[in-house]
């Protein structure tokens, strides 16, 4: 069985292409959205699931370059290799297109590492080369523009992208957008991941999916997007607290913070990493931004944290004092 599916993301066009069950996919097609008008295609994936004779030859890499939890990184010749014990995708520039190909057994813990993970970091590998970024950040909608959420993991980007939505603002991602030119982002429409403790706080989202973790649920929250959004606000998370407190941030310490969410920036062998640093300073000096820690009354009074962070983010850039 053989399903071809087309989608589109900030004008660039993904072609994926899947032998086996195509039901499979749907962690990371659902991200996606379907493709409306001809694009021209800039990502174009191959997976084959299960054993075939005809199985294309698994690349020999260069040298490994990280590691994601259990996935493998590595070099190759022009491209990248990601790779389990049971799994391999490699990308390679193939004229204005990255081709990614790859195969997966039929093991279903393979198959959610590949459609929870794999793929997604190889989209993001992929997207580099159309000078799009990927950045582990949240994004909300307000009015024709976005605010960005940044932040390390367990730092709340989850918890305050519902708060807000609570509030009537729409949300968009909870942990994977792409930056690019211009103070623009768009946003990777994944179900959001939550863990108990966000479930309980939210009981009126849909059930979600069972994820290996047994603390934790996938839940489809947000409507994929094809269009990227201008950055009208950022805000970095910093830690829970007793209360929420909201601050200036200043342009001078958030190129750091949001360098540190797109670390693909610093791998070795990475592609356009000058055309990136240039982008994030660029967002860095020209977006309003504030940092916040996050307390127990975001959850309790959600409208008091959207008045707080509107007139923080509506004043304009912050200066180093």
């Amino acid at each position: 069985m053989t399903a071809r599916g087309l989608f589109v993301l900030d004008g660039v066009g993904i072609a994926v292409t899947f032998h086996g069950d195509a039901g499979r996919l749907t962690p990371f097609t659902h991200a996606l959205a379907p493709m409306r008008d001809p694009t021209p295609i800039g990502v174009d994936i191959e997976v084959a699931w299960g054993a075939d004779d005809d199985e294309p030859h698994r690349p020999e890499s260069l040298a490994p370059s990280f590691f994601q939890g259990a996935v493998q990184v590595s070099t190759l010749d022009h491209g990248w290799l990601l790779s389990t014990r049971e799994a391999w995708l490699a990308l390679r520039r193939v004229g204005s297109a990255v081709r990614v190909e790859g195969r997966a057994s039929t093991d279903p813990s393979t198959l959610a590492v590949l459609t929870r993970r794999m793929l997604f970091m190889a989209l993001a590998l992929a997207m580099r080369e159309h000078d799009r970024f990927h950045a582990h950040a949240g994004l909300v909608r307000v009015g024709e523009g976005a605010w960005l959420l940044v932040g390390a993991s367990g730092t709340g980007k989850t918890t305050t992208t519902l708060a807000l939505a609570a509030t009537g603002l729409e949300p968009l991602a909870d942990d994977a957008v792409f930056l690019t030119d211009g103070a623009r982002v768009a946003p990777l429409g994944r179900a959001f991941h939550l863990s108990s403790r966000t479930r309980a706080a939210f009981p009126d989202l849909p059930r979600g999916e069972k994820l290996p973790d047994p603390d934790r649920e996938a839940v489809r929250v947000v409507r994929p997007r094809a269009e990227s959004l201008p950055v009208l606000g950022i805000v970095t998370l910093e830690r829970f607290a007793a209360r929420t407190f909201v601050r200036p941030r200043a342009p001078s310490d958030l190129l750091g913070r949001l360098l540190e969410e797109s670390a693909i920036a610093v791998v070795d062998g990475a592609t356009g990493v000058e055309r990136q640093l240039a982008m994030l300073a660029h967002l860095a000096s020209s977006v309003p931004a504030v940092a916040v820690d996050l307390g127990p009354d975001s959850l309790e009074r959600p409208r008091e944290l959207r008045v707080a962070l509107e007139g923080a983010l509506g004043t304009g850039r912050f200066s180093d004092e």
